[in-house]
């Protein structure tokens, strides 16, 4: 039977992707706005972009950062900063869970989202506004899944989440 969830990749489900395709099957997983329309465009960008491609194997000197979050912001911020589009549950469990990135070239470990929480200023028509930004538990894995070439010298890396201020 097919599979489609909202929810994180877990180990387990990630260890069932070979026999899946064997047997005709679909396993998607992260598919939505939070989580992560974001996926599909970074990894059209890296993976099959050829422009990209050929700027990471020629220019291996060069420095990669990738920064990439999504959310979902309703118009008028909640108690929570934050609009859920699935389970509040798992949302809140997840805030529990270690998180993984890259920063400065080395392997960033933060036992707790509260510790990882940073600003992100965006300019726009109306002037500045100010968001949260952290890590969506591990990031490393979507090194391979967005065809980041080990090759490259990547030093930051995040797959994140976006929220309001506060």
């Amino acid at each position: 039977m097919h599979f489609i969830s909202s929810s994180y990749i877990a180990p387990e489900m990630h260890a069932l992707d070979q026999r899946a395709k064997e047997s005709g099957l679909v396993l998607l997983n992260e598919i939505g706005l939070d989580p992560r329309i974001d996926h599909l465009l970074v990894h059209d960008l890296v993976c099959c972009c050829r422009a990209f491609r050929v700027f990471g194997t020629k220019e291996e000197q060069h420095k990669l950062a990738s920064r990439n979050c999504c959310s979902r912001l309703g118009e008028t911020p909640n108690d929570f900063r934050y609009q859920f589009s699935w389970s509040p549950l798992r949302v809140l469990r997840a805030l529990l869970s270690p998180l993984k990135s890259l920063r400065a070239g080395k392997e960033r470990i933060i036992e707790r989202l509260w510790h990882a929480i940073e600003d992100y200023v965006v300019e726009c028509h109306a002037g500045e506004e100010t968001f949260e930004v952290y890590p969506s538990r591990d990031s490393l894995p979507f090194l391979s899944d967005y065809c980041f070439d080990s090759k490259w010298r990547v030093t930051d890396f995040v797959h994140g989440t976006l929220r309001y201020h506060g």
